[in-house]
């Protein structure tokens, strides 16, 4: 299973932010990231997109404040 696109773009800019910081090698950092985002992709969603997109909505639904 390839790695989600959305998963990939938030690996990639982590990776550059933080990297110093957690004083580890880039590569390593992305290495570790990227088998962990395709284990929870898997873990989570299966193989369908839609499980994902649906799961995606929901997380933001969740956050959002009532104004109630």
């Amino acid at each position: 299973m390839s790695e989600d696109t959305w998963l990939k773009c938030e690996r990639e800019y982590f990776v550059e932010s933080e990297a110093s910081d957690l004083e580890m090698a880039p590569k390593k950092l992305n290495k570790a990231i990227e088998k962990y985002n395709r284990f929870l992709q898997k873990a989570l969603l299966g193989e369908s997109p839609y499980v994902a997109e649906d799961l995606r909505i929901t997380i933001l639904k969740a956050g959002e404040t009532s104004d109630k």
